[in-house]
């Protein structure tokens, strides 16, 4: 919708200028002019007016910045604190990571369903790792 506004003032901006041109080749009058340059100062005050209300109305629009650093902190520190909590909370980190069944086994676990933020975070840890190696990870 801003985007609408803002190509709206370059049309606008357009025609003043067509205007302005018409004018200093003598093919309108100046009081033809002036009529266009009010007419544009209306529309150009409307249209602000339009943008400024739409600023309004997304200004208390959350700052997911802080929330999104915050995450990335606390996921680089999952390992640590895996290692130091207490069996429930352990049981609570695995189970989030690992939505359905995990199954152990002597070799390791495995399991069918993967949290989806889980699995991107590995795949891209994978990705992310063949550039390491000077390997491109198809």
């Amino acid at each position: 919708m801003r985007q609408d506004y803002i190509d709206e003032l370059h049309i606008l901006d357009d025609q003043i200028i067509n205007a302005r041109e018409l004018l200093l080749a003598g093919k309108i009058e100046p009081s033809d002019f002036k009529i266009l340059t009010m007419d544009y100062d209306n529309k150009v005050n409307a249209i602000n007016i339009r943008l400024t209300a739409l600023k309004e109305r997304f200004k208390d629009k959350i700052n997911i910045q802080p929330m999104v650093i915050n995450a990335i902190k606390t996921l680089c520190n999952l390992p640590r604190l895996y290692q130091t909590a207490v069996i429930e909370d352990k049981r609570y980190l695995v189970e989030t990571i690992f939505n359905g069944m995990l199954i152990y086994d002597k070799d390791g676990y495995r399991t069918t369903n993967l949290n989806p933020i889980a699995e991107l975070t590995y795949l891209k840890n994978k990705e992310l790792e063949g550039y390491k190696k000077g390997e491109k990870y198809l």
